[in-house]
């Protein structure tokens, strides 16, 4: 989804850990990235193949997170990014895996180090404790759960009234519904 014509979709910000504790800054476009992979699409490939969006819809959840939430938070100096449902998890950065892998092990345990934080063009970023939804709705507030794309679903009805001013959605508060276990957070277990 590329919009302005005139700037890169997006920059990236990227925090990282160097050598000795020393903290380290690098700014690049878009277009600056994606040319460090040879087998990359060529940014003008892309651009042409733009959506030209000046607004999108965005359901989350609490589960929605990482890149989900990368592409949210970089959208949102481009066009208007509508969010409906819940806050998302909060993972606003990334590292990579360092394990053992002679063979045969010798260490069985990993590490996993924070190398990076990732901010918009417009410096936004750092939410670490989710992004919070401009149209906060209960996807449990009308059980049983309706199937992804159901126009009945409580989730895309909130979206579909937004863009129609139309909805299916009957306003069943929380306080009706007790939910006893959310599969997408088996670490969670069974809620209140």
């Amino acid at each position: 989804m590329f919009v302005d014509s005139g700037r890169d979709f997006c920059q990236f910000t990227v925090y990282y850990l160097q050598r000795k504790q020393k903290r380290g800054e690098v700014k690049r476009t878009f277009s600056q990235q994606i040319s460090y992979d040879t087998n990359a699409l060529d940014f003008n490939v892309l651009h042409a193949n733009s959506l030209a969006l000046n607004k999108v819809y965005v359901i989350t959840s609490k589960s929605t997170a990482s890149a989900s939430e990368i592409v949210i938070n970089n959208l949102k100096p481009y066009l208007q990014v509508i969010q409906v449902g819940d806050a998302t998890l909060g993972k606003d950065m990334a590292g990579f895996v360092i394990e053992d892998r002679r063979k045969p092990k010798k260490i069985t345990w990993q590490m996993h180090p924070v190398i990076y934080k990732v901010f918009n063009a417009g410096g936004e970023g750092n939410y670490t404790n989710g992004i919070v939804p401009q149209i906060q709705v209960n996807e449990y507030s009308s059980l049983p759960l309706r199937a992804l794309g159901d126009p009945d679903e409580v989730l895309l009805s909130s979206v579909l009234h937004q863009i129609y001013s139309k909805s299916i959605y009957n306003g069943t508060q929380l306080q009706d519904v007790k939910v006893l276990y959310q599969s997408d957070s088996p670490f969670i277990g069974f809620s209140n």
